[in-house]
C-alpha cells in the first residue's frame, strides 16, 4: 500500500484511518509512506494500492497489479481520462471537506446579514462609516429563507449548521432525502425557478 501524505490534513494518522474504512480484504500488506512526487511515480511501480492525492501522467494506472486506487479529492472527473485496468476499484475523498465548507457558507452568510464586510473594507481603507453597517435594516438571519442546491455530503451538514439558527430551509436536488427533517421544503429539477424566487441566501454545493 503506497500512500501519499501532505501537510494538510492527510497526515499518516489520517490515511490509516481511511485505510481502515475500505480495507475488505484479509490479507497481511506494508505500508509506505511518500510526500514527494517523484517518490510517488518510483514507488508506484510496486504498489498494489495507492493512497494519493491526485494522478500524474507518469503512473502505470492500468497495471494489471494494480487493485485499488484512493483519490484525495472530492471529485474525481480527471478519471475519465486516465486508463485503469478493469479490476482496479476507484475511491475517492467524498466528504472529508463537509464541514470547514459548511462553516465558510454559515460565516460568510452571517457576515454578509449583517453587513461585516463592508467594515472591514471601511477598515482596510482607513474610513469611519457607520451607515455603511449600523443605519441598514437589519433582519435576522432566522428569518431568512436558506436554498441548499445539491444536497449531498456537503449540502446536508449546511442544512444542519443553518437549521440551527432557525432558518426555513428549502432543498433542490434530483433526488429527496426524507432523513433530512431540517428541510421545509424539496424541489426537483424541473422546479428551479419555483426554488429560486423562494429564496433569499442561495447555497451552490453541486
Amino acid at each position: 500500500v503506497l500512500i501519499q501524505t501532505n501537510k494538510h490534513g492527510f497526515s499518516n494518522d489520517r490515511w490509516e484511518k481511511i485505510i481502515e474504512e475500505y480495507k475488505d480484504f484479509n490479507i497481511n500488506f506494508e505500508v509506505q509512506y511518500c510526500s514527494k512526487k517523484t517518490d510517488l511515480i518510483k514507488l508506484s511501480e510496486e504498489a498494489n494500492i495507492i493512497f494519493c492525492l491526485g494522478q500524474t501522467n507518469a503512473i502505470k494506472w492500468d497495471r494489471a497489479s494494480l487493485n485499488m486506487v484512493y483519490f484525495g479529492l472530492n471529485g474525481i472527473e480527471f478519471t475519465e481520462n486516465i486508463k485503469f485496468n478493469s479490476i482496479t476499484k476507484i475511491f475517492n475523498v467524498r466528504g472529508f471537506a463537509s464541514e470547514p465548507i459548511a462553516e465558510y457558507v454559515l460565516a460568510t452568510t452571517l457576515l454578509m446579514n449583517r453587513f461585516v464586510h463592508s467594515s472591514l473594507i471601511n477598515q482596510s481603507r482607513k474610513t469611519w462609516n457607520q451607515e455603511s453597517v449600523i443605519c441598514k435594516p437589519h433582519i435576522p438571519i432566522k428569518s431568512k429563507v436558506i436554498g441548499v442546491m445539491g444536497v449531498g455530503k456537503i449540502g446536508a451538514v449546511i442544512v444542519e449548521k443553518f437549521s440551527k439558527l432557525g432558518c426555513c430551509i428549502l432543498a433542490y436536488d434530483s433526488t429527496i432525502n426524507k432523513d433530512l427533517k431540517e428541510i421545509t421544503e424539496w424541489f426537483t429539477p424541473p422546479k428551479l425557478d419555483e426554488f429560486l424566487k423562494k429564496t433569499d441566501v442561495l447555497v451552490i454545493s453541486l
